[in-house]
């Protein structure tokens, strides 16, 4: 049964059939397209995938001059049918590349209608900036990704969203009232005001703002999130209109999950997505693996030999935007690693990733040659002293300096027991190095990551 969402009109007096503004009325046609595509058979994706993907390599074998060059190497011509052992033969496109080619990626005649160029800048927080030209195109198809997300989720644009997020507001700011849900929402829909807070703002504070508001819905950093969740525990608060908790921009671990459960009793949402690209993937409305949007992005899990994963294997995460004619990254590597999915039982031939596992400078090296991503109850440790925040540093094959933020030091009893956990969780005897700090500072894009490896 769907929601009654009510739709925004732009003629005055006319609220009932509600006249689209042009904007919306884009959006609305573009979703019921989606609303076919998401359950067409895997195949006919596929099809209408490489049909773009031969459009967008037309485009920049004529006016990018990096593909110039490389897809002339490969023997394209304009006009040719797809082929996928050219595809394949395509190299994979590093961050550093982009950095380093800038211009040449750029698209010297753009298509009609594509709309303004803009420039959309990573967060440069392991270093140097990743920066990448959009268009009016690129914004609108995010804006489908957006309204795809609040609409599998079920969300009522009626009720009271609160988010917490690192690029709104500012620091030390208590609130911040929006006029309504935000575009692209309030491009199609009737939405009353949300509110946002800082995520650099203390989360005690946060707390307070929000036994104040009391949302229905809440968006936030997972790392933010964890923190919230801790002090509800401490002090047993509760928030008894709360119906979704939403997550963006860092790896959910299936953990965090399960604590939402326990300490608010709601599910937990999330979206997989990059400053670059845009959404990758969506989180099932029926399960918790990700679709990825097939749709506007064309997404494989390669693993390192550049073959396909297969469902169970993980790999390096490589996407092509299927709209980005600025500046297109085709085969773009984005940094992060995937686990392929089954073909999910809802339905939709969407592909699926059963999970996001992490970038890679969140792997764990180990002096005998293995290389994983760690996996250690956070939770737990947590119990062991009056820890209030934990981030666990690799600089060395054989040590890992572990950061806990906390009043005290801890005693030797309290050590022995977190090195015990660490050991058994991390699969190998690591040189353990405790530091006690006031506070674990959050990366420059706001973002807070548990494991972070030097080497």
């Amino acid at each position: 049964m769907e929601l009654d969402q009510r739709y925004r009109s732009a003629a005055g007096g006319i609220s009932f059939p509600a006249f689209p503004q042009q904007q919306g009325a884009e959006l609305l046609a573009t979703l019921a397209q989606l609303d076919k595509s998401q359950w067409w058979p895997v195949e006919q994706l596929q099809s209408m995938q490489q049909e773009q993907l031969l459009n967008l390599l037309n485009h920049a074998v004529q006016t990018v001059p990096y593909y110039q060059q490389c897809l002339s190497a490969l023997g394209y011509r304009r006009g040719q049918n797809w082929d996928a052992d050219l595809w394949s033969a395509l190299p994979v496109l590093k961050r550093q590349q982009v950095q380093q080619l800038d211009a040449q990626l750029h698209s010297t005649s753009m298509p009609v209608g594509h709309g303004n160029i803009f420039l959309m800048q990573s967060s440069g927080s392991t270093g140097r900036p990743v920066k990448v030209l959009g268009s009016g195109m690129t914004r609108f198809y995010w804006d489908i990704s957006t309204l795809r997300d609040n609409l599998w989720h079920r969300h009522d644009f009626m009720q009271k969203f609160a988010a917490i997020r690192p690029d709104r507001g500012a620091k030390g700011e208590e609130r911040v009232t929006c006029q309504g849900w935000g575009a692209p929402v309030d491009l199609v829909y009737q939405s009353i005001p949300s509110m946002v807070i800082n995520s650099r703002v203390d989360v005690r504070q946060q707390l307070r703002w929000l036994q104040e508001y009391q949302p229905v819905y809440l968006l936030s950093l997972p790392s933010n999130l964890r923190e919230l969740l801790r002090l509800c525990e401490q002090e047993g608060v509760e928030f008894p209109a709360l119906q979704q908790v939403r997550c963006f921009g860092e790896t959910l671990p299936p953990e965090l999950r399960e604590q939402v459960r326990k300490v608010w009793n709601v599910g937990v949402t999330d979206m997989y997505s990059s400053t670059e690209v845009g959404y990758m993937a969506l989180q099932c409305p029926e399960h918790e693996h990700y679709h990825v949007q097939a749709e506007t992005m064309y997404l494989e899990v390669l693993d390192e030999d550049n073959q396909p994963c297969a469902p169970g294997e993980v790999g390096r995460v490589v996407v092509t935007p299927l709209h980005n004619f600025a500046m297109p990254l085709i085969r773009y590597e984005v940094g992060d690693y995937a686990e392929v999915g089954e073909p999910c039982p809802c339905g939709r031939g969407l592909p699926v990733l059963k999970r996001i596992v992490g970038r890679t400078r969140n792997m764990v090296h180990t002096p005998d040659g293995k290389c994983y991503w760690p996996s250690f109850p956070i939770a737990d440790l947590l119990k062991i002293a009056d820890i209030r925040q934990i981030q666990l540093r690799q600089v060395s094959l054989n040590t890992i300096e572990v950061f806990l933020a906390m009043d005290e030091r801890l005693n030797a009893h309290q050590e022995a027991q977190l090195e015990e956990k660490l050991h058994a969780s991390l699969n190998y005897p690591f040189n353990l190095k405790f530091n006690r700090v006031d506070s674990i500072a959050v990366q420059k894009n706001g973002k807070y990551e548990d494991f972070i490896s030097s080497l």
